[in-house]
């Protein structure tokens, strides 16, 4: 990680958490971990344990009025907070999130606009039962969640979004192409794809993508990826505006299949 507090980016990512280690290793391999290793990214682990409290650096405590489990203290994440506020965090313009199942569900869209604003972002990882609602409320974290189950802790959650938010900054990727035509990236999936050999198993690649007609080849891949949309996610392909002519090529390209 980026610990020479040098400028990588045009902002920077916080993520504070009890086991730093998951998300750096999460993040260490493929093009997220060559853009960290070079610091085109600048992403900073903050170990919540070096805050705690007494000789064995205590972070957690029962629940008020009983209950299973422990709950993170909200003085022990202040003081990590105001830690890194003296370090140079603007906390009034950061957008700070606490990875929750009970948060909103995270998207492809959120990366985007994350990617976009080149806000700096901080993600607070919760362990045990939780974290005392006083932190949250005190310091304005907006829960997230990578979906509708719960983890053990909140770093493979937030590994996951980071990894889809640095393949889209600028410093990462050589152009927008490179991720422009992936699944989600316009609200629906990515078309099917191939490579060698050109027959296996008797079943061939499509005679389009052999053509080497570069516009019959664009366009197939865009009805293909509408075809995958709409047969595998229903709920995105209610979603999509569609003009008279992408409509009339998508009708005609449904039929061809049918004959």
């Amino acid at each position: 990680m980026n610990k020479s507090g040098s400028q990588a980016s045009e902002f920077k990512i916080y993520v504070l958490s009890l086991f730093p280690d998951l998300i750096s290793g999460a993040l260490s391999h493929s093009i997220t971990g060559r853009a960290i290793a070079e610091d085109r990214v600048d992403l900073r682990l903050i170990n919540i344990r070096d805050y705690g409290i007494g000789r064995y650096k205590k972070v957690d405590d029962r629940l008020y009025g009983g209950g299973t489990g422990m709950l993170m203290r909200a003085d022990v994440l202040a003081n990590c907070l105001e830690d890194l506020r003296a370090q140079g965090l603007n906390l009034e313009s950061a957008a700070r999130y606490y990875l929750s199942p009970r948060g909103r569900v995270f998207k492809q869209q959120e990366a985007k606009c994350w990617a976009a604003k080149k806000q700096d972002l901080v993600f607070l990882c919760g362990h045990y039962e939780g974290v005392d609602q006083r932190f949250l409320d005190y310091y304005d974290f907006e829960e997230i969640s990578l979906g509708d189950f719960v983890l053990t802790g909140g770093e493979i959650a937030v590994a996951t979004m980071l990894d889809a938010l640095i393949r889209l900054l600028p410093v990462v990727l050589p152009t927008r192409s490179a991720f422009e035509h992936e699944s989600h990236y316009q609200a629906q999936l990515e078309e099917a794809q191939f490579t060698m050999p050109e027959k296996w198993r008797e079943l061939e690649v499509p005679e389009v993508l052999r053509s080497g007609h570069h516009a019959n080849i664009e366009t197939y891949r865009a009805m293909n990826s509408l075809e995958v949309t709409m047969r595998q996610r229903p709920d995105l392909f209610d979603q999509i505006e569609f003009d008279e002519q992408t409509l009339a090529d998508f009708s005609r390209y449904l039929l061809s299949k049918e004959t």
